[in-house]
């Protein structure tokens, strides 16, 4: 069975090489790291490599991943937006929050039944490890801004150990 991509806007700078920048405007210092000068992304499926030219690209739950230059060109293309008024310039955090508040609004609202997330421990880089009851999500970055589990339920997030 063939798949077409849904038409979603993301954000993504392209890593240079050189200056973190541009990188940190959009993940924010937790995302991201350097070891050993390589730059790391913590994605949801682990830490990833990002090599100079890549894209750092923010996805739609608000996960963060690099992707190869040629991957990016053929997958994604500019917005073309009005220019818009100036804003209030927001953390990454709180422009996370924003976003996913924004598509919650969008989505229909389910039952009431609800999507727990757990702190499970800490990862691989002693970051928190978080897990939802559905098993469709594990994550190092807190839930409690995303609004709704990949599951489509809303999230509820506790903190104690399951």
């Amino acid at each position: 069975m063939k798949y077409r991509k849904k038409p979603v806007v993301i954000e993504a700078v392209q890593y240079d090489g050189v200056s973190l920048e541009n990188v940190y405007a959009l993940t924010g210092t937790e995302a991201v790291y350097v070891q050993d000068g390589r730059l790391i992304v913590r994605t949801l499926e682990g830490d990833h490599v990002a090599s100079p030219g890549d894209y750092i690209i923010r996805g739609v739950a608000g996960e963060f991943y690099p992707c190869k230059p040629d991957i990016f060109a053929a997958t994604y293309k500019p917005v073309e937006s009005p220019v818009a008024p100036p804003q209030a310039v927001l953390s990454p955090e709180d422009r996370m929050r924003a976003d996913h508040a924004e598509l919650a609004a969008q989505v229909a609202p389910q039952a009431q039944e609800r999507c727990v997330w757990r702190l499970c421990g800490r990862g691989a880089v002693l970051a928190p490890e978080w897990r939802s009851d559905c098993g469709k999500a594990r994550s190092e970055v807190m839930p409690s801004g995303l609004g709704k589990c990949w599951c489509g339920k809303p999230i509820e997030v506790k903190e104690d150990a399951k």
